[in-house]
């Protein structure tokens, strides 16, 4: 496992990138230790939830190349954990096919059901 931030040379003013970015590297070795994409999901998930935070950043400055870089970096980071989602919810279509009514729900609508509970 690599230590978060390192060799990020990202200042922010308010502190908050450091903080999301240790979270946003336990997400994603996460992502990367699954096999599936339904198991990717529920970590894509929280990882989309991480860097949003840093997507609505009162302290954004858009003169600020660190806050532009810190834009850039969780934009692209959102949209690779939606496509991992989105791989793990058509995957999950394709198996509903192939599977008994009884089946237990795909691990993303597992997951959404339970973060609309929280």
């Amino acid at each position: 496992m690599r230590e978060a931030g390192r060799g990020v040379g990202i200042h922010c003013p308010s502190g908050l990138f450091c903080k999301q970015e240790k979270q946003v590297t336990r997400l994603t070795d996460s992502i990367n230790e699954a096999r599936t994409a339904a198991e990717k999901a529920p970590w894509a998930l929280k990882l989309m939830e991480v860097v949003d935070v840093l997507l609505v950043c009162e302290r954004y400055d858009d003169e600020s190349l660190d806050c532009r870089l810190c834009h850039s970096f969780s934009a692209l980071r959102r949209k690779t954990a939606a496509l991992v989602v989105k791989a793990a919810r058509l995957s999950c279509r394709s198996f509903a096919h192939r599977c008994p009514a009884s089946a237990p729900r795909c691990m993303v609508e597992q997951s959404n059901h339970y973060r609309s509970q929280e």
